[in-house]
């Protein structure tokens, strides 16, 4: 245990070191070479990092509201998110949290499931793969692609909320826009600033 502390104790010190390094002024200044070459010694990304901050600037045209925004700052935001277990840890509770508020709905489409694979176990002639391509289908498109996609989790899972929102509930979430949702509430709650730097030229386009 006193292993692993130190080892965490050292690895903070390094960090911020490097974050100390980097520097504490407007995106928009630009750095002479001395400054970048001292601050990519520290961290070696961050010569991508400055370069890919100017392009960003660029595009928002230099926008004033960004000028409060200085690298060290912008650095320690993105350098946050590369905490994984940290990000995990989040990711497995906001999946806890949509099962427990979709428990109903998971359970009508599991129900509503059975009930179609019933009706094709007594019904062999019916060809599932055949639905897909008719335009009037006996079984419908999302129960037809939750019988077939069984074996691949990822994708049951996917289709699975497709086929809840189309037959059983309307204004059901799926899964991956629920934790990309919340995933997107974390980051702003970090720095709201910074988000809307990064993300906001994404979300317009």
């Amino acid at each position: 245990m006193k292993r692993l502390t130190l080892t965490a104790i050292l690895a903070a010190a390094a960090l911020l070191a490097a974050c100390n390094k980097i520097p504490n002024e407007s995106i928009y200044t630009e750095l002479d070479s001395a400054t970048i070459k001292r601050a990519t010694k520290a961290d070696t990304a961050f010569a991508q990092f400055y370069e890919g901050v100017h392009e960003i600037a660029q595009f928002y045209n230099h926008d004033p509201k960004y000028e409060q925004i200085t690298y060290r700052r912008l650095y320690n935001y993105i350098k946050s998110f590369s905490d994984t277990t940290e990000i995990q840890k989040l990711n497995n509770g906001w999946e806890a949290e949509w099962k427990e508020l979709s428990a109903d709905n998971l359970r009508s489409a599991d129900s509503l499931i059975e009930v179609w694979q019933l009706f094709l176990d007594a019904h062999p002639e019916i060809d599932i793969q055949e639905e897909l391509s008719k335009s009037d289908p006996q079984v419908p498109l999302t129960i037809a692609g939750c019988i077939m996609s069984k074996d691949d989790p990822q994708l049951y899972a996917w289709v699975r909320d497709l086929m809840i929102t189309a037959e059983i509930d309307s204004n059901h979430v799926g899964k991956n826009s629920y934790l990309d949702s919340k995933f997107v509430e974390y980051s702003k709650d970090k720095d709201s600033l910074c988000y809307l730097f990064i993300f906001s030229g994404m979300l317009e386009n």
